[in-house]
């Protein structure tokens, strides 16, 4: 039963909007109460234990910095955010990454679940949550049906985001934006679970790629966009040591020259079609969106509260929901200043330990896909935290988990 709800987990793990049963409960949550519920049993019949690492350490004393710091500013809430956004970390630390990942190492230890079958699983729900954008997009801006009212959403029901004259896609998650950073961190470990089905593989793809431009997320552009350059450029590189250590160019000339193709290809769909469409989108969102605008009053305002912070609130910060303690206008959305605000700058450099840890980590996985793979999400989530500040999902800490396990289930070198 557990291995079943596992799998079912990562299946469903786009679902965090659709379905949901509140704007807190969603179909992730019940089910990660569930697995807990079965660890805590199998516990108590001596089938599980429960596994620490000094990386766990670094992450659990962000979360005791977080909870310090939340009772030493229980004087000055005046809401009940902070209790419910102390009970958000509560859930996301110890919950979706903690809890979730002794689950899945106690199933490791009993080889009852496997990678190849978790990445199928996640691949499995990348292609269904892009059927859905699909769908979705061509329903609202084609045809004039609002899917919305199909879906039963907890929050955000009505969700309308114009680009140019479209409606951006969120298929089952609250925003498009953050539909574009599931696909960053998940994307590429869904495809890699299906590499083994050429039709499901390309089928994910294209469609996966065509629901990422559909998004309209100017950050997930630039990002990918980004990491995918410096993946190039790292493949050139190995490509023309390889070479040179065996004489033979016919590997690196062949991966530049399709590398040139795509690029002039690329271009001239810029030039003779996308570009108008693409300025009208992008440098209007940087230049002079409200949504820009928005970001950036948002950005000020945290900042001038970290400028004005004594030494001790700098140190351990105004405590969880700090953007409503000090009365901002709105919340923050910068994950890092949000980190800095409510659990100091103590807070926060150990969530930046935390990442950089497991980014170290990655470098030691021996498969060369993987390692690529997981590096480049990691470095994804890092980059899109600058735009967003949604540490509650559970694909950053299905990812980190997942790198980690990779990294201790390879054979060691003899």
């Amino acid at each position: 039963m557990t291995r079943k709800l596992t799998y079912l987990y990562f299946l469903l793990l786009p679902v965090t909007s659709a379905f949901a049963i509140t704007q807190v409960v969603s179909l992730c949550l019940i089910l990660l109460v569930v697995l807990v519920l079965l660890l805590a049993f199998d516990i108590y019949k001596g089938e599980s234990s429960i596994y620490v690492s000094k990386t766990d350490g670094i992450i659990l004393g962000f979360w005791l910095v977080t909870a310090v710091s939340f009772v030493l500013n229980l004087g000055i809430y005046s809401s009940s955010k902070p209790f419910n956004h102390i009970f958000a970390y509560t859930y996301v630390i110890l919950g979706n990454y903690f809890l979730f990942k002794n689950i899945l190492l106690n199933q490791f230890k009993r080889k009852e679940i496997s990678f190849e079958k978790i990445s199928y699983f996640i691949g499995i729900g990348v292609l269904i949550t892009s059927v859905f954008g699909l769908i979705e997009f061509f329903g609202k801006n084609i045809f004039f049906i609002n899917i919305d009212d199909f879906v039963p959403r907890a929050a955000v029901q009505d969700y309308v985001p114009l680009t140019s004259t479209l409606i951006r896609i969120r298929s089952f998650i609250e925003e498009s934006g953050h539909l574009s950073f599931y696909y960053e961190l998940l994307g590429p470990i869904g495809l890699y679970g299906l590499r083994k089905s050429r039709r499901l593989f390309y089928l994910t793809l294209v469609l996966t790629v065509i629901c990422f431009i559909l998004s309209f997320s100017t950050a997930g552009w630039l990002i990918v966009a980004a990491i995918g350059i410096v993946v190039l450029l790292f493949y050139i590189t190995k490509f023309l040591i390889q070479s040179n250590e065996k004489s033979n160019l016919y590997p690196l000339v062949k991966l530049i020259s399709i590398s040139l193709l795509l690029f002039f290809i690329s271009f001239y769909i810029y030039n003779e079609i996308g570009k108008a469409f693409v300025e009208n989108t992008i440098f209007v969102k940087l230049t002079s969106s409200g949504s820009a605008d928005d970001r950036t009053d948002r950005a000020v305002e945290a900042y001038n509260a970290l400028l004005n912070s004594n030494f001790f609130q700098l140190i351990l910060g105004h405590g969880p929901a700090a953007y409503d303690s000090l009365h901002f206008t709105a919340a923050t959305l910068i994950l890092y200043q949000v980190f800095a605000l409510e659990s100091g700058i103590l807070g926060l450099f150990l969530f930046l330990s935390f990442m950089a840890a497991n980014i170290y980590q990655a470098f030691f996985i021996k498969n060369q896909t993987l390692k690529i793979i997981f590096i480049s999400s990691l470095f994804a989530a890092l980059f899109h935290f600058i735009f967003i500040g949604n540490y509650y999902y559970p694909w950053l800490w299905v990812l980190i988990i997942l790198s980690q396990i990779v990294k201790q289930q390879q054979k060691p070198t003899t």
